[in-house]
């Protein structure tokens, strides 16, 4: 009898224990409305609802802490491929007031690499910061330090757009304390020199991206990289409101991109600042690109089609525009730049250059007089330019300086002379002499009006000029009969054509 009890209170005790493990789950969930019923979170304005304080902090960025990363740590790869996957934006924090807060990440950030890995994706990439003088992410590593879309650098991504926004993002290139020399770039047949104001000793890329449309980079500083953005087969991106220094290539735009705009950056201190090959319909527009010493503000290569550079401010740069590079197969040359409202503006067509368009631009150096061409085409391949409503150094006519090539082409001039310079030694003439003088002056044609000037005293003898065919000037100098005797003189000879319209 004793045994039986002591079964039936063995049983007893276990069918107790049973119900209370069933009845766990229930305490704990019932348990967990109260605590959310206990932190409940209500959005301010008209129809809002009670909502879990948890579930309200879901909705939230993600930041490196979140994930062991941090100010302190030399490596946050982890963390932000961690971070990133959550498909929430990752929000960088300046965790002490007034003190700069840097992130540092010492291995390339692959999308595509690690979706072949784990068929991870992340359509839309945003990074963001407190401010580019308060959050600071430093790619310590080699190479390139994010990459991202469907085929850049080679195939193996997907569709994919990047925000990155108010933040600096930095590379290992020298600071701009530091005196030492940036390095020397051959980019296609453009070289830069080696300079301790601008440019970068660093050749690390910071953002090589396909660029879906909708993507953005803004209120950035990107600096101290060889090449600080770099885009291929993207389309309908903003780079907007930025600063980019201390870059070999601010901005390169390269094979097949297409719609991208570029407005209201500070693009200065580079060896190039914007660098295009193979891209169109891009719109430049806004930007202050200037000090890009030792380079160029714009260098285009090879196809480059329909490029706008609208009201853009350049200063300082012994180079501004530069064409020079192209294929006399028709699908590669550069055609339909349009170049209007900007300031500051030098331009040297070398070669593959078609229909381009210069209106209403105000050329030359800006705080001083230029005392070389604003305007230089040479070589070949340089066909259809139209020139119109401009002026030089403020108030002055264009020159068009060292217009030469047997290749040059239909250049269309609207508002100013053709203009040819060259040294001239006058020979000695007596009363009545004259003498009868040519020049090649590309693009002048029959009717066209022509002043002649020559920069010595030549006492009463007289200068004219006409265009006697194609390309043509004739200049005859004549000693009236009520001149004088007048000694040779060595000096320069300026030619000014008007072209007829």
């Amino acid at each position: 009898m004793a045994l039986v009890q002591k079964t039936n209170a063995r049983q007893n005790e276990q069918i107790t224990r049973n119900k209370d493990a069933e009845e766990l789950p229930k305490r704990s969930s019932a348990s967990a409305r109260q605590s959310d019923r206990a932190t409940p979170f209500t959005q301010s304005g008209t129809g809002a609802r009670a909502r879990s304080s948890d579930l309200k902090l879901r909705e939230a960025p993600v930041s490196l802490e979140d994930f062991g990363g941090g100010i302190n740590v030399e490596d946050n790869t982890p963390a932000i491929i961690a971070a990133l996957k959550t498909n929430r934006p990752l929000h960088l924090v300046c965790p002490v007031p007034f003190v700069r807060a840097t992130y540092r990440f010492a291995k390339t950030v692959d999308f595509g690499a690690l979706f072949q890995k784990d068929t991870t994706k992340v359509p839309v990439v945003i990074i963001t910061g407190e401010g580019k003088d308060k959050t600071v992410l430093q790619y310590t590593g080699p190479g390139v330090g994010l990459i991202g879309g469907a085929n850049a650098p080679v195939s193996g991504g997907y569709t994919q757009s990047l925000i990155m926004h108010n933040l600096s993002y930095i590379g290992t290139g020298r600071v701009p304390d530091e005196v030492i020399p940036s390095i020397p770039l051959s980019y296609f047949r453009f070289k830069t020199e080696a300079n301790v104001f601008a440019g970068s000793d660093s050749s690390q890329t910071g953002i090589y991206w396909e660029f879906d449309a909708a993507s953005t980079i803004s209120n950035c500083e990107i600096a101290r990289f060889g090449v600080g953005v770099k885009t291929r087969l993207g389309y309908g991106a903003t780079i907007r409101s930025n600063h980019f220094r201390y870059n070999n290539i601010a901005i390169e735009l390269t094979q097949a991109v297409t719609t991208i705009t570029v407005v209201d950056n500070v693009i200065e201190r580079n060896g190039i600042g914007i660098a295009l090959y193979q891209s169109s319909l891009c719109s430049f527009r806004g930007n202050a690109i200037q000090g890009n010493y030792g380079g160029c503000d714009v260098y285009s290569f090879i196809w480059n089609k329909g490029h706008k550079f609208d009201s853009n401010y350049f200063e300082a740069s012994s180079r501004v525009v530069v064409q020079d590079g192209g294929n006399s197969n028709s699908s590669l040359v550069n055609t339909a730049f349009e170049f209007v409202n900007n300031i500051g503006l030098k331009v040297e067509l070398r070669e593959f250059a078609e229909n381009w368009s210069f209106r209403r631009n105000l050329m030359g150096d800006v705080n001083t007089t230029s005392s070389g061409p604003t305007f230089d085409c040479t070589n070949n391949n340089i066909r259809g330019i139209v020139v119109e409503d401009n002026l030089e150094n403020h108030d002055a006519r264009l020159r068009f300086t060292n217009y030469t090539g047997a290749g040059v082409k239909n250049l269309i001039v609207r508002d100013s002379p053709i203009t040819i310079r060259t040294k001239y030694n006058m020979e000695k003439m007596e009363i009545g002499d004259s003498s009868l003088h040519k020049l090649v002056v590309p693009g002048s044609k029959t009717g066209d009006a022509v002043s002649v000037s020559f920069n010595k005293p030549i006492n009463a003898v007289q200068l004219h000029g006409w265009v006697t065919e194609s390309e043509t000037v004739s200049v005859v100098f004549y000693n009236p009969p009520y001149g004088q005797f007048t000694n040779s003189v060595a000096g320069e000879l300026t030619v000014e054509v008007f072209p007829k319209l």
